[in-house]
């Protein structure tokens, strides 16, 4: 038997090593963690979330059991080959999605990214786990026979378990490290000066990171120059990206000043450009709530904006004189609406940073506070905040809504903030008959008393609902008829488009209930979204796909790639 120091010694590193081994696979399966998470988000430009997500899981677990049954591999050189492969992934995973996005194809392109580039790391990383498990395993059986083997020299035993658990330390850092440092062959963010593409009329004006959509863009696709094609059917056209989806656009240039009067002129952006009017016919479509009648003839004063896009509804709001709250998540969209799209200060004290179902829930509460106050003081009318006569909700990204804000619940704390005859004007892109539409609308009836839909295509017909559309869906908690006035000229601010939308509001009406008629009484209460059961992120899933493929019809590729 080895003398009793000896044997502590051994004892000592045994302990030491397990726990390194230890340390070391969950260092290693951190690392793991965090390329998932980075990818993911790398590929967010380029395929959106639902067709990214769609079938990941199931590549991680592919990937977690090849690394779990292959053969005990030399963490030296599985370590290499995964640093390798963490060096090359920005490359490999932005050119693989470019390449396979190309194909047109949502569903199998992540599918085939995701095995690609996606898996080998994993599934190294999983193996590299299991040789740390082993090693150790290893090292606790040697200084077993160590210490019953009085003939094995303890300097011996000292250095070679040194060298192991230098090895168990460093070799498990090396892909975490690699995967933090390296960035994707994509612009600079934020981008220093104007990016112009080298083989299209395409200029990137801004482009920064957000901590909610990933990258918020700012692009232009200008007239052919030179030698340089044009890009698409359209041009002189400013767009507003958050990730892989299209908040909106205005035309730009000679085209933003076509077709409207001197004395109405266009907004101007930081840089003194003129900024046209909408791509979009929803923005102008949202613009109906201003027509939308009080009772006694009164003006709506008071406007509360939901997702702030580009600002073309909330602008025309503000130039109308409507006292104008705005409540944008993503600082980054609402900085790019003011620098790029002309869209004007509402004033102190209104805009809020925030999710709109927090704002609009503590926003009821202090309301209802500030009333019992009130009551309890005997002048309600002097202490009660302004309702709100006009809501414009307006959240939808890339094919999908954040469902936590169509709910009931949402809905409730929305209506508590409005007047008795305000207007809540929900925009929804996709197809009528689908199943987050039918959700959407079955949960705003369970709400408020009167609803109407209008759609961007004038004269919508049976077939139009199950055609891709954007859809506004007018509601009141007033039981009364929602009556449109005629528009008039000082509601168009110069533009032809928004004169020709307004004019033909009554061209552009669906009636709801051909729709809701369709649904059998006992299936009602589950297209009711509620905080408890709210499937409407799964049910968006395919028209998220949808989405995805139409977009890629709007916008040549080289808009999507260059970001």
């Amino acid at each position: 038997m080895p003398p009793p120091a000896q044997a502590r010694q051994v004892e000592k590193n045994s302990i030491l090593a397990s726990v390194i081994g230890k340390a070391g696979a969950v260092c290693t399966l951190l690392g793991l963690s965090l390329v998932v998470f980075t990818y993911r988000r790398s590929l967010t430009p380029l395929y959106g979330s639902v067709p990214t997500e769609l079938h990941l899981n199931k590549v991680v677990w592919i990937a977690c059991i090849i690394g779990s049954f292959a053969p005990t591999v030399s963490i030296s050189y599985a370590a290499f080959a995964a640093g390798v492969l963490l060096c090359l992934m920005p490359n490999s995973a932005y050119w693989a999605a470019v390449y396979t996005g190309r194909m047109g194809d949502p569903v199998w392109g992540p599918v085939v990214v995701h095995i690609m580039v996606l898996l080998p790391v994993l599934a190294l990383g999983v193996a590299i786990v299991k040789a740390l498990q082993v090693s150790v395993a290893l090292h606790d059986y040697q200084c077993l026979h160590i210490s019953v083997s009085p003939s094995s020299p303890q300097t011996r035993t000292k250095t070679s378990s040194n060298q192991s658990l230098m090895r168990l330390i460093l070799l498990p850092l090396i892909p975490m490290l690699v995967s933090t440092i390296l960035q994707p062959p994509t612009l600079p963010k934020p981008l220093g000066e104007p990016y112009l593409h080298p083989a299209y009329p395409l200029r990137i004006i801004s482009s920064v990171r957000s901590s909610y959509s990933g990258v918020v863009l700012v692009g232009e696709v200008l007239p052919p120059i030179g030698d340089k094609p044009a890009l698409g059917a359209v041009h002189s056209l400013r767009y507003l990206r958050a990730g892989h989806s299209l908040l909106g656009g205005a035309w730009i240039g000679e085209a933003a000043i076509l077709g409207r009067h001197d004395s109405d002129p266009v907004g101007l952006d930081e840089a003194g450009e003129p900024v046209g009017d909408s791509m979009y016919h929803a923005f102008m479509l949202q613009d109906a709530a201003r027509l939308f009648e009080r009772e006694g003839g009164k003006k709506r004063e008071n406007a509360l904006v939901i997702g702030l896009g580009t600002g073309v509804a909330a602008s025309s709001l503000i130039r109308s004189n409507v006292s104008t709250t705005i409540v944008e998540i993503d600082p980054a969209v609402y900085e790019a609406a003011r620098r790029f799209f002309a869209f004007p200060e509402p004033g102190p004290g209104k805009v809020f940073i925030k999710d709109a179902r927090t704002w609009v829930r503590e926003h009821r509460r202090e309301r209802e506070s500030a009333t019992r106050l009130g009551d309890q003081a005997g002048h309600a009318d002097e202490t009660e905040p302004n309702m709100f006569d006009i809501v414009l909700h307006d959240v939808f990204t890339g094919g999908t809504m954040p469902s936590h804000v169509f709910t009931q619940q949402f809905w409730n704390d929305t209506k508590a903030l409005m007047s008795s005859d305000g207007i809540l004007a929900v925009n929804f892109a996709g197809q009528l008959d689908s199943e987050p539409a039918r959700a959407i609308i079955m949960t705003l009836l369970s709400t408020f008393d009167t609803c109407r839909a209008f759609c961007d295509e004038v004269s919508p017909d049976e077939q139009a609902k199950s055609e891709f559309h954007n859809w506004v869906f007018f509601c009141s908690p007033s039981s009364a008829l929602l009556t449109l006035r005629a528009p008039r000229s000082s509601d168009y601010f110069g533009s032809v488009q928004r004169a020709q939308i307004l004019n033909t509001l009554q061209q552009r009406e669906f009636d709801l209930k051909s729709l809701t008629e369709d649904i059998l009484e006992e299936q009602r209460d589950q297209y009711i979204l509620t905080d408890a059961r709210n499937p409407l992120g799964k049910w968006q899933e395919k028209e998220a796909l949808s989405h995805w493929r139409i977009m890629r019809e709007v916008f040549p590729n080289a808009v999507w790639e260059t970001y």
